[in-house]
Order: C-alpha cells, then structure tokens, then sequence
C-alpha cells in the first residue's frame, strides 16, 4: 500500500495506544511517524475531538441546498469522473465522496450494503462536515490542510472508529489556483487496490482539467454573447469572416441589409457580393478600405448596391471586418452634413393676406400626399420656401431635400447630375462611380427648381423615372428602385411651351398633377410691411434709431408693381439698412435711384423687366464714376437674382468671375445667403 508496511501500523498502533487513549504528551516527533500525521494528531488535540466518539454534524435541508446550487458546476463534471472510477471499486465496499473546501460532503458514490452501514454508523452521509475539527486526522482532513493528495491508512487515523479503513484524498483547484475541494476513496484498508492514491489523483486531475475547459468554453461563450450583443446594436450590417472568405459572425442587421433569412455562418461571401473583383479585393485586402459603393447578389433585375468598409490590419491578418450600409443611410448623412435639408416651414412664410393664407392652404394639403407638386410663379416670388414647406410637413421631413436649379446646370452634365453614373462612365469621371441627385434625394424631395429650363431630350429620361419609379446611372446596365417625393417649379408659361413643342405635355401632366401659382409681391400689397419687419430683423436693423421707412416710403412701395417681387424688396430694405448709418441719409433720395419715378401698379411688368436689361448693359465694373455703396448694392443684387450663382452675376456685371469673387471678399459677402431665395 504505497510504501506503507506491517512494521509501520505495529507503531503506529503502539503511538495511538500511548499518545492518543491514554493522553501522554505528544513529542516534537516520533520517529518514522509521518509529520503530516503527526502535525494532524497534535492539531485534534487540540481541538479536543474525542477519539472514542464521533460527532455528527450534517447541514439542514435548506442549507445543503444552498451548498449544492453554489457548487453545482463542480458536481456536475466531478459526477461524471467519480462514476467511471466507482466503475472499477463497486463490490470493494468503497465509497467516492466529493467534498468542498469546507469539508462537506456534496456527492457520494456508496452502494455496496457494507459501506452503506459502516457509512451510516459513522455518519458518512451527503451533506456531513469531514473537516479536522470534526473527525479529527482522516485523508480528507490532511488534503484540504496541506493542499496535496494524501493517504491515511488504519491507525493513523485519530478516531477509533475509522481505524479499519483508508482515506485517500486528492484536491481540485480552478483555474487561478483556488482550492475548490477534494475527491476522496474511502473503504477497509484491507481490501484497498494498489495505488488507491493515484487512482484517486488521476480521477481529481481529470476533474481539475474538465472543469477549467468547461469555464474557458463559458468565458468564451460570455464573451461571445457580449460581441453578438455588441454586433446587433449596431446600425451597420457586420460580416467576420477568415482570410478564405467564410463568414464566421454576423449581426442581424447584415441579414436585413442582404435581405437574407437563412443561416450565414460559415457561408462564402461569393454568395453575398455579385463581382467576383469586389470578393477578390476583399479576400486580399492588405490594408482598410472606406465607403466604397459595392454591388450585391438580389434575387431581382434591379441594381442593389450598398456602402462597404473592408477593415484589415494588414495581409497577414487572419480575420477581416466588413461594415455595410444601404445607399440610402450614407447618402442620408451625407445630406445631413452637406446641408441638403429644409429649413423653412409654413411658419417662415411672411404674410397674412387672402391669397397667402390660400397658399398655406393649399400647401399643408400637398404635404399630406405623395403627388408630384409643380408650383408656379414668378421669379423672386417664395417657390423655393414653399417647397421646403411642403417638404418639412410631410411625412418625408426627416429625410433630404436636394433642389436643382434646371438652368444652371451644364447641358452636358445635366444627366449626370440627375442620374449619377458608374465607374469608368467617362473620362474624367470618379474612379469609384457618383450618384447622382435622385439617389442622394432617395427617401425625401427632390425639388426641381426652373423645369421649364430643362432640355427636351433629358425630359423624356425623367419621364420615365418618374413612371417606373427607378434610374439607370450613365454607363450602368441595371435598373436602381427610388423613392422621391418631385416637386417642380418654373416661373415660365408651360402650357405655352407644351404649345409651342419646348416642353413636353406627357411631362407637364406628370409634374402637374397639384399645382399652386404663388401670387407676385404687386397682388399682396398688404403683406409688405409684415415682410420690411421680417427683413429688418433678418438684416441686423438693431443699431437704427428710427424706422427709416415712412408713411410716405409705405405709399410708393404700395404703388410699385415690383418686378423683382419679394427678392427685390429684400433688396431695398438691406440697401436701407446699411446706408441707414449715414447722418445724410433720406431714405426717400436712396429709393428715387431704386424705384423708377411713375412706375405704378398699372405699368407693364414685361416692359419694365425689358427696361432693367437695358439699364444693366450699361453698369460696368469697375468704374470711376461709382461709388463702393452701389458697387456693393449693384453686386448684392444681381448675386440673389442668379440664386448666388458667381458665373451667371458676373456675365451680367460684364466682369471677370475672378475679379467678382474679389469683390465677393471684399464686402465679406456669404454666398449661401443668395441662395436661398
């Protein structure tokens, strides 16, 4: 019995006899004796444990319970072990005992009949206390005080009633060398096979190494759930794959991206991506790639493309990350970050006579459907505000709003303007392909400012994006679904260009199917003062003394038939307001020069705007004979008539673009404060 001889329990016996029942002093050391048994012996002592009679101390109901749930991980797979070892001992009259670090028995393996009685006699049962200071010096015992396996055979141990018997003992530690507790043999030392201790030792190792797998997979399988949490939070469609293009995690919303409802595990993303060069670069990325528009596998004809970022460390990275976006989502902020939202709303309408009132009216009614709206009217008259109105009511609010001005596109580029266009389409054309103002507007309002400016060959391309409800971008071959709300404006007759073949009617009837006529400044005579107030305040009219806009002034703007419209009488009143400063000032000189004397309501507005012409081919700048204030007026003006437009207003100021853009930053003008008329 492991290097345990007869000479060895004839001592022992005879040290029990004298130190144990007749109580002599224990010495320092008995010789041979074991120090591990000797240090236990002088340890009961001290506990003053009697030799003669156990005590019995088992937990209550509730409390085993409680021991039992908080090492129910060590049970489970120490269970198993126990019954492969019990396999070879059943029919010795062993038992197996598993025991936590306090020393209660919380799993026990006894079914021979005599094991079963001697256990029951000395109170072996689930849930009994095997410490040292209970049952004195036992394998148990010495285990979980030294930490080690160990053995104690007959005699050595320190009651009586455990003197025929062998207590093998060997401890199980977690992960971070924590003691746990201890598998235990038990039986008549007698009948005890060979090598009880490494058996028993073996069994506990098993358990050490099955238990650190099982806590590793768990950790593991925690920390995956955090990433799969972590993944599905995400806005972005995310796909984990290897360096041989299976995917090896996924987030939900990378399935509702691809609009793909099986399994993606372990799935070749040739599956997913439609261009074998797209799934190439990715495969062999050697560095991160961003926001790059890809196409991807979709069960119809239609063009399915989204925004893809290809994160990788470097070649030799085993894992790649691939972040996408729908079009739309990249598009969205995009718009957001480039300004292309609404700002106006029905509020920002100046005005409360009739015809206004009937405007807003028809307006909030536009916002509450899908039909395409034309609206019409003179140039300088709101149509662009009442479009970012209607916009801002409906139900597309929170999506873009990207206006286009027809006329001041490039004929030649206005396609791809509109349309966008794919990688090569053209020379000089992105490397990477361009969407165009339909994609960008996808979700919200695309508001086509001058329609009646647009190009009879390029009419029957909107026709039909407006009837099929998809583009098809320059140099592209499928089809791309859009969801955009149209609003059209022109201050043209299109009923007399569709007469006279300039526009097209199947368009006019497409694009009309609401239409509101905004009413020009001349017929709200009675909004004026409402719109001065309003521009004061937007122009800084805080520093004037007096309201530089008399009774008299109100008169003759009353009897003005204002071409210009609302753009104009901003014009005026911010010409007002920085010349207001002056101790010269009159207001009524200034507007001698700005109104024409005798122009009344009754006058011919055509023929007036013919009279405008002709006096702008004589303003040349710059010249001699004119002064900074109408250099800065005459600049300030033609810039909100051409909508901000540097080229155009420097065309009719009969100047280079750059000197005007010296000018620009001479008078420390924004240019987006033109553009919003």
């Amino acid at each position: 019995m492991e290097n345990i001889t007869y000479n060895y329990f004839d001592m022992i016996s005879t040290y029990w006899d004298k130190y144990i029942r007749d109580k002599e002093p224990l010495p320092r050391s008995l010789g041979t004796i074991r120090p591990e048994i000797l240090d236990s012996w002088r340890r009961s002592l001290e506990y003053r444990i009697s030799p003669f009679e156990l005590e019995h101390s088992i937990l209550s109901g509730q409390e085993l319970n409680y021991i039992l749930d908080e090492n129910k991980l060590l049970i489970s797979i120490a269970h198993d072990h126990m019954q492969k070892l019990y396999f070879y001992v059943k029919g010795t009259n062993f038992a197996l005992a598993l025991v936590n670090k306090d020393g209660y028995v919380i799993d026990l393996l006894a079914d021979d009949a005599l094991i079963q009685q001697k256990a029951h006699n000395s109170g072996l049962e689930l849930g009994c206390l095997r410490s040292e200071k209970i049952v004195g010096t036992s394998g148990i015992a010495i285990c979980l005080a030294i930490g080690a396996p160990y053995a104690v055979y007959g005699k050595e141990h320190f009651i009586q009633s455990h003197h025929d018997y062998i207590c093998c003992a060997a401890p199980i530690y977690n992960q971070e060398k924590e003691l746990l507790g201890c598998l235990a043999l038990i039986g008549p030392y007698k009948l005890a096979p060979a090598h009880s201790l490494g058996m028993i030792t073996a069994a506990a190792d098993g358990v050490e190494k099955e238990l650190r797998l099982k806590i590793a997979y768990e950790e593991m399988s925690k920390i995956n759930t955090k990433l799969q949490f972590t993944l599905n939070s995400l806005s972005s469609g995310i796909l984990l794959i290897n360096r041989q293009g299976r995917i090896t995690q996924y987030n939900e919303r990378a399935c509702e991206i691809l609009n793909i409802t099986y399994d993606l595990l372990n799935v070749h993303i040739n599956e997913i991506f439609s261009d074998m060069n797209t799934v190439e670069d990715i495969i062999y990325a050697k560095s991160s790639v961003y926001n790059k528009e890809v196409t991807i596998n979709d069960p119809s004809e239609r063009a399915n493309t989204v925004m893809l970022t290809v994160v990788c460390n470097s070649h030799d990275s085993p894992n790649i990350i691939l972040k996408f976006d729908r079009t739309k989502t990249v598009h969205k902020l995009v718009n957001k970050i480039g300004g292309f939202t609404a700002k106006y709303t029905f509020n920002s309408i100046v005005g409360h006579s009739a015809c206004m009132e009937e405007i807003k009216k028809l307006g909030r009614l536009a916002a509450k459907n899908d039909s395409n709206l034309l609206i019409l009217g003179e140039s300088g008259t709101g149509k662009d505000v009442l479009a970012q109105a209607v916009h801002n009511a409906h139900r597309r609010a929170e999506g873009p709003f990207i206006a286009i001005n027809c006329a001041s596109l490039p004929k030649g580029l206005i396609e791809s303007e509109l349309f966008g266009y794919e990688t090569g389409a053209f020379t000089g054309a992105n490397k990477s392909g361009n969407p165009g103002k339909f994609e960008l507007a996808d979700g919200g309002t695309l508001f086509l400012d001058e329609i009646g400016d647009m190009p009879l060959e390029l009419q029957a391309t909107l026709l039909r994006v407006l009837q099929n409800k998809e583009i098809i971008r320059i140099g592209g071959k499928k089809p791309k679904a859009i969801d955009v709300r149209i609003i059209a404006a022109t201050n043209s007759d299109l009923a007399a260009a569709v007469r006279d073949k300039l526009f097209r009617s199947d368009l006019y009837y497409r694009l009309n199917v609401l239409s509101i006529e905004m009413p020009p400044l001349r017929k709200r005579i009675e909004d004026i003062p409402s719109l001065i107030r309003y521009f004061m305040e937007l122009h800084g009219s805080e520093e004037i003394v007096s309201d530089p806009f008399t009774p008299e002034i109100l008169r003759r703007f009353a009897q003005y038939s204002w071409p210009g419209n609302v753009r104009e009488l901003e014009n005026i009143v911010e010409r007002v307001i920085i010349t207001a400063g002056d101790d010269a000032f009159q207001a009524e000189h200034l507007l001698d020069q700005l109104l024409p004397a005798g122009l009344d309501t009754e006058k011919n507005v055509s023929d007036f705007r013919a009279d405008e012409r002709a006096s702008e081919a004589a303003f040349i700048l710059p010249a001699a004979s004119n002064s900074p204030l109408k250099e800065y007026s005459r600049i300030t003006a033609i810039l909100r008539e051409e909508h901000g437009h540097v080229a155009s207003a420097a065309e009719r100021l009969q100047i280079p673009k750059r000197t005007l853009y010296r000018k620009i930053k001479k008078y420390n003008l924004d240019l987006e404060d033109y553009r919003k008329w």
